[in-house]
């Protein structure tokens, strides 16, 4: 797995044995998405900038940046993440707040590969045990309401058997906004020759077949043939 390494200079850390740890711990940081991995990192390396006295660097073991980028933490080091249980989990955070926004796609997604790898070279399956919230062990949100733990438990299933997440179909709950995306999409394919793609979209979104990514893909072509501002 590609994970990157984003030049954080950790202090004095203790080697943590992969036999050891029986958990991966989720959190957010429970910012907004200005604040970034490598602030996080600043703000752990003094003891005056963060309230649980972490002086070493970036608290956690890993970390997945807002574009779904993978980012190597503390890794197979103590991590300072979870009070009471850091000599024996691996701790994953990504930037937000989970409590007043919902996670992307490309987060879940990139933090259930990242988990699934943790537990993969741990040698431990997926339960409520060994794929937790930080909530789940102390007094906090963390990582947010709007994150759903069993259902990335189950992402985090199909990563390790090898299963593609379904691609959300284009659903909308408004009968007038499937009608009008047929109408533009159908205008804008009135000339095969010069954009022949939308035509083959606005069937897919006729039938039924089409997907979110193959409308925003028609509204992008859009867009960039200056269609549509």
């Amino acid at each position: 797995m590609n994970i990157q390494d984003y030049g954080l200079s950790f202090g004095s850390l203790k080697p943590i044995s992969k036999n050891n740890i029986k958990r991966v711990v989720i959190h957010h940081f429970g910012t907004g998405k200005g604040y970034t991995i490598k602030d996080a990192h600043r703000d752990h390396s003094s003891s005056s900038r963060n309230h649980a006295g972490i002086t070493e660097g970036l608290g956690y073991n890993g970390a997945v940046d807002i574009d779904g980028t993978k980012v190597k933490g503390r890794m197979w080091n103590q991590g300072a993440h979870c009070r009471g249980y850091n000599r024996d989990s691996f701790g994953v955070v990504t930037p937000g707040n989970f409590n007043e926004e919902t996670p992307s796609e490309k987060v879940l997604q990139s933090m259930a590969e990242f988990t699934a790898f943790v537990l993969t070279e741990c040698g431990l399956e997926v339960n409520k045990k060994t794929v937790v919230g930080h909530r789940d062990l102390g007094s906090t949100s963390c990582p947010g309401d709007n994150f759903d733990m069993d259902a990335f438990r189950d992402r985090v299933k199909k990563v390790i058997n090898g299963e593609e997440e379904e691609e959300e179909m284009f659903e909308p709950s408004y009968r007038s906004l499937r009608e009008d995306t047929i109408d533009l999409l159908e205008k804008w394919s009135s000339d095969e020759q010069r954009n022949p793609i939308n035509k083959e979209y606005a069937e897919k979104v006729k039938k039924g077949e089409a997907t979110n990514s193959d409308v925003i893909a028609a509204l992008f072509s859009a867009i960039k043939r200056g269609d549509i501002l």
